[in-house]
């Protein structure tokens, strides 16, 4: 089996032109949700029809979430900071 890797940048050029580069790196495996981030922040899973079922604050870097006790099926990640991400349990 082939893994590809995928990377989320986002750059943001503030009123004075300094640019920001933020990388999110969001994965599931072997029961874990392991998120990569370089903000500390709120991450929310949701099932499709839109319900809340686990939430948790991060801190700054890698962060890794037992989520084994969620529902198998398609789930929707989300973080304060705006990004979403979708990951098969």
């Amino acid at each position: 089996m082939i893994h590809q890797d995928k990377i989320n940048i986002s750059v943001r050029i503030d009123d004075v032109g300094n640019a920001t580069v933020s990388a999110t790196d969001v994965h599931y495996f072997d029961g874990r949700l392991l998120v990569n981030t370089p903000v500390a922040e709120r991450i929310a899973v949701y099932s499709l029809d839109g319900r809340m079922i686990y939430q948790a604050q991060k801190q700054s870097g890698i962060a890794a979430f037992n989520l084994y006790s969620l529902p198998k099926g398609v789930l929707i990640v989300r973080s304060d900071s705006g990004w979403v991400k979708k990951i098969i349990r």
